[in-house]
């Protein structure tokens, strides 16, 4: 279960603090009336109500507290299904159960047509700005294709109903796949008539073999691809305050397997219709949907010690050419779990690489900072040279949904950093002071730049902690704060083949769960330097 900004759940509403996609739900404890107790249920019980007719052997699949109807007053929204036997995770006659937070009685609305799937879960949030949590329903197809159904559900002034025709929410974007010389391929969006263009050159011994283009990439036959529907519908805090739906589609080339493409598309509610606002097309990131032939993730790892010789564990790893050989290694992530396999948390992070060629394994530390909660690789040229570099990124737990992240780079059989860890997780030092009449100035050390927002949508709490009087006096003398990072992209800004990191710093105001806003900032690698070649502050306004 996910829960996104401006949602209070279970726990939340205990004191608590969820981390959402792209952005961290930091909701003060009185930010809901609970009024009466809710009843709450176990994920994997069995689900039975007197009052309401469920199907047999319906189990709950995901539960949590939100305002769904809008009146301020959380209410309890339970996600339930039926099974053959309780540990099975293909789950058939999904539906969401909602009891009102005011009156207790429950309500149950189906999820759709398509109402069965693979370890179905739940995210709430206000997707439409009416006041009102909605709830995402996500249900994984199976099979090869990583596909997913998803649904979305209003119980606003207590109805359940649909908020988006299910078949048109899962449409995604419908694209015109060919084959063209010189292993490329031209991928056209059918509705806007946008054409990208993506080397397929990573597969181009396969396609020789079957007579699609010779050696020198003349193409043989034509070949016409295909899209899957969405492998992801993830959540995303927009600048306005709102949320968008970001989905991601899987183009492939002669055959299923030959990936070529990957379709993002960001999508928004506007008066009850879906609306396409964006669609980008980037070739298919081989290295990072790698896997290391001979260390996979969850594997012991007992061919090198760390300074822990128990418990050491594959933690992730990629197949890729990181030494500028030509030859794909195997760069592993390995950490010591103290629980063993099922610990999410791992300490001695170490990277190792094996070489290609020589099956040497080189190890070395990720920095002086090495733990973290599922750590993952990123393989991706950081420098001018477009040799291959490693981003470690660790997220270290707590609520303030913090990171700590790494750039190291394989050279001369030695793993060594880029950039000082400590340096990079740095970002940029802000200043948050508040004002006389609800107001707050947020301002860059690094740049200079400053904004000033409008606080008063949270008077009542500002006033009931001493901060303002009721006109809006000062009362002492009150700042804020921006968090370290806790995003940390690679991304191709200027499209030269190098990457450039985007961060991400979550800004606090009176107290942590004041969530002020986000500064996004871009940082470039030169010489084992960060230099900020861009830099935004998101306010809530």
């Amino acid at each position: 279960m996910k829960t996104l900004v401006k949602v209070v759940t279970s726990v939340a509403l205990c004191g608590g603090v969820f981390a959402g996609v792209g952005a961290v739900a930091n909701v003060p404890v009185f930010a809901l009336d609970t009024q009466k107790a809710l009843q709450a249920f176990e994920e994997g019980e069995l689900f039975s109500l007197k009052d309401l007719q469920v199907k047999p052997n319906s189990y709950v699949l995901d539960y949590t507290q939100a305002d769904l109807t809008g009146d301020g007053v959380a209410d309890g929204v339970t996600l339930i299904g039926t099974k053959e036997k309780k540990d099975d995770i293909f789950v058939s006659n999904i539906m969401v159960v909602m009891q009102d937070g005011k009156t207790m009685k429950f309500t149950q609305v189906p999820v759709g047509k398509q109402n069965s799937g693979y370890e179905p879960k739940l995210t709430v949030g206000d997707f439409n700005k009416d006041g009102a949590q909605d709830v995402l329903v996500e249900m994984g197809d199976g099979g090869s294709g990583g596909t997913s159904t998803y649904s979305l559900v209003s119980f606003k002034d207590g109805k359940g109903v649909a908020m988006v025709d299910q078949e048109k929410l899962n449409a995604g974007v419908d694209f015109d796949i060919q084959f063209t010389e010189g292993f490329k391929a031209e991928i056209t969006n059918k509705a806007t008539k946008e054409k990208t263009t993506v080397d397929i050159s990573e597969n181009k011994d396969n396609y020789i073999q079957n007579g699609i283009y010779d050696a020198k990439g003349k193409l043989l036959k034509a070949v016409k691809g295909a899209q899957d529907g969405f492998g992801s519908l993830e959540v995303e805090e927009q600048a306005d305050g709102g949320l968008a739906l970001v989905g991601t589609q899987h183009i492939w080339g002669s055959y299923h397997a030959d990936s070529i493409a990957i379709a993002t598309s960001t999508w928004k509610i506007d008066n009850g219709q879906l609306k396409l606002e964006k669609t980008e097309v980037t070739a298919f990131d081989h290295d990072n949907f790698s896997i290391a032939p001979n260390y996979a993730p969850g594997d012991k790892f007992t061919e090198a010690a760390l300074s822990t010789k128990e418990n050491n564990y594959v933690i992730d790893s990629k197949y890729a050419d990181v030494n500028g050989d030509g030859v794909r290694d195997e760069v592993i992530l390995i950490g010591h779990k103290e629980e063993g396999e099922k610990d999410f948390f791992a300490n001695e992070l170490t990277v190792a690489v094996k070489d290609g060629k020589t099956k040497k394994l080189t190890m070395g530390t990720v920095g002086k900072e090495k733990a973290g909660f599922e750590a993952t690789l990123h393989i991706g040229a950081f420098k001018s040279d477009k040799q291959k570099d490693i981003l470690v990124s660790a997220p270290t737990g707590g609520s303030g949904g913090l990171s700590t992240f790494s750039v190291l780079t394989f050279s001369d059989n030695k793993i060594v950093p880029l950039v000082d860890q400590e340096l990079l997780n740095k970002g940029v030092e802000y200043d948050v002071v508040f004002k006389d009449g609800f107001k707050v100035e947020v301002s860059s050390k690094a740049t200079g730049k400053k904004e000033t927002i409008d606080v008063s949508k949270n008077k009542k709490e500002y006033v009931e902690t001493k901060v303002y009087d009721n006109n809006g006096k000062l009362l002492q003398e009150t700042t804020g704060w921006a968090d370290g990072l806790s995003v940390l992209t690679p991304v191709d800004v200027d499209k030269n083949g190098v990457l450039e990191l985007q961060a991400v710093q979550n800004i606090s105001g009176a107290y942590h769960a004041d969530h002020l806003g986000v500064a996004k900032t871009t940082w470039t690698l030169k010489n084992g330097k960060l230099e900020l070649s861009n830099e935004a502050l998101e306010l809530n306004k």
